[in-house]
């Protein structure tokens, strides 16, 4: 699925013409979708990497983006199985930035595997979501743009699209009931309540059991919100 394929579908459920959506707008609401599915189902990554010197920690894996990935785990010696997942993980401020705090020393060197989280990217020519879940991304993006259609059309506040034509005969009520359903079909397909607010972040008790289920996650949002012994 690339980036222009998933653009068709939002403006066949948003059924807004060129002159009524602007493309900046449209890909505001797509960029917004995206973040949305992937707090709901991220991207599950798995990288290489080695015990720094000294023993005690490990270095981020590329990409991680300190907005949003999540450690799951760390997995050590690598390719076991079943899998040995480290107890005792956490994330840690140093001098040098944020670094895999071990609570066991390893020797330098030691291979691992870490199981993080990351965004889903849309480009032009490639896509991380899952083909089976494109379309409710773009229920998500629609509904975001009717909402604000909605909005403008009733005047209650300042438009936040660029609207040029809206046809006369849809309404505000129109835009607000296509984009809550168009929302519900969304949160049906990835299967989470319609009240549920994404977190800011967890502090959880991170052991071998719940590593090797990948639940316990180490998460980092918006600052130091370390989690982990």
């Amino acid at each position: 699925m690339t980036r222009a394929a998933l653009r068709t579908l939002v403006a066949d459920r948003d059924r807004a013409s060129a002159d009524t959506v602007s493309d900046e707008a449209r890909e505001r609401a797509i960029d917004g979708a995206i973040k949305r599915y992937s707090l709901d189902r991220p991207l599950l990554r798995v990288a290489e990497a080695a015990v720094a010197p000294g023993g005690a920690t490990i270095a981020l894996p590329a990409g991680w983006d300190a907005d949003f990935s999540t450690l799951s785990a760390v997995e050590c010696p690598p390719g076991l199985v079943p899998a040995a997942m480290l107890d005792g993980v956490e994330l840690r401020q140093t001098p040098a930035g944020i670094v895999i705090m071990l609570r066991d020393s390893l020797q330098a060197g030691t291979a691992c595997w870490l199981h993080w989280t990351a965004q889903h990217q849309v480009a032009e020519d490639s896509s991380t979501i899952p083909a089976a879940d494109i379309e409710a991304v773009a229920c998500w993006a629609a509904a975001t743009l009717l909402d604000q259609l909605a909005a403008a059309r009733s005047g209650d506040t300042a438009p936040t699209l660029d609207v040029v034509k809206v046809d006369a005969g849809s309404t505000s009520r129109d835009y607000a009931a296509r984009a809550k359903s168009l929302r519900q079909q969304y949160l049906d397909h990835v299967g989470v309540a319609a009240d549920r607010a994404a977190p800011a972040g967890v502090v959880v008790s991170f052991d071998r059991e719940q590593a090797q289920g990948y639940a316990g996650l180490l998460r980092n949002r918006r600052g130091l919100g370390w989690s982990g012994y």
